[in-house]
Protein backbone atom coordinates (compact mmCIF):
# COMPACT_ATOMS: atom_id res chain seq x y z
CA UNK A 1 0.00 0.00 0.00
CA UNK A 2 1.49 3.33 -1.07
CA UNK A 3 0.57 6.94 -0.31
CA UNK A 4 1.96 10.43 -0.80
CA UNK A 5 0.16 11.70 2.32
CA UNK A 6 2.06 12.54 5.51
CA UNK A 7 2.28 9.61 7.92
CA UNK A 8 2.33 10.19 11.67
CA UNK A 9 4.04 7.82 14.10
CA UNK A 10 6.43 6.31 11.57
CA UNK A 11 9.68 5.07 13.11
CA UNK A 12 12.74 6.78 11.66
CA UNK A 13 16.24 5.47 12.23
CA UNK A 14 19.76 6.10 11.09
CA UNK A 15 22.46 3.46 11.12
CA UNK A 16 26.06 3.18 10.07
CA UNK A 17 27.67 -0.12 9.09
CA UNK A 18 24.61 -1.94 10.43
CA UNK A 19 24.75 -0.27 13.86
CA UNK A 20 21.76 1.80 15.01
CA UNK A 21 22.95 5.35 15.72
CA UNK A 22 19.72 7.21 16.52
CA UNK A 23 15.97 7.11 16.00
CA UNK A 24 12.82 9.19 16.33
CA UNK A 25 9.14 9.12 15.36
CA UNK A 26 7.36 11.34 12.86
CA UNK A 27 4.94 13.95 14.16
CA UNK A 28 1.34 14.48 13.03
CA UNK A 29 2.57 16.25 9.87
CA UNK A 30 4.98 13.41 9.01
CA UNK A 31 8.08 15.43 9.96
CA UNK A 32 10.98 14.17 12.02
CA UNK A 33 14.25 15.46 13.46
CA UNK A 34 17.28 13.52 14.61
CA UNK A 35 19.74 15.86 16.31
CA UNK A 36 23.43 15.68 17.19
CA UNK A 37 24.52 13.30 14.45
CA UNK A 38 28.26 13.13 13.82
CA UNK A 39 29.12 13.99 10.19
CA UNK A 40 29.44 10.94 7.96
CA UNK A 41 27.45 8.60 5.74
CA UNK A 42 24.36 6.87 7.11
CA UNK A 43 21.50 4.62 6.11
CA UNK A 44 18.13 6.24 6.88
CA UNK A 45 15.12 3.94 7.31
CA UNK A 46 11.43 4.63 7.76
CA UNK A 47 9.09 2.00 9.19
CA UNK A 48 5.54 3.32 8.96
CA UNK A 49 2.56 2.00 10.90
CA UNK A 50 -0.26 0.07 9.29
CA UNK A 51 -0.28 -1.19 5.73
CA UNK A 52 2.52 1.04 4.40
CA UNK A 53 5.82 -0.27 3.07
CA UNK A 54 9.15 0.46 4.79
CA UNK A 55 11.84 2.23 2.80
CA UNK A 56 15.51 3.14 3.17
CA UNK A 57 18.05 5.53 1.73
CA UNK A 58 21.63 4.29 1.87
CA UNK A 59 24.85 6.27 2.17
CA UNK A 60 23.17 9.62 2.89
CA UNK A 61 25.83 12.19 3.72
CA UNK A 62 25.31 14.16 6.93
CA UNK A 63 27.36 17.36 7.15
CA UNK A 64 28.47 19.31 10.23
CA UNK A 65 26.31 22.29 11.25
CA UNK A 66 23.80 21.67 8.48
CA UNK A 67 20.27 20.41 8.07
CA UNK A 68 19.97 17.30 5.93
CA UNK A 69 16.57 16.42 4.49
CA UNK A 70 15.55 12.88 3.63
CA UNK A 71 12.04 12.44 2.26
CA UNK A 72 10.24 9.20 1.51
CA UNK A 73 7.28 8.39 -0.71
CA UNK A 74 5.42 5.56 1.01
Amino acid sequence: YFTSAAIANANMSISQLGVLIAYNTTDAAGNYVINNVIPGYYDVTVTPPGPYVSDSVTNKQILANATTTVSFLL
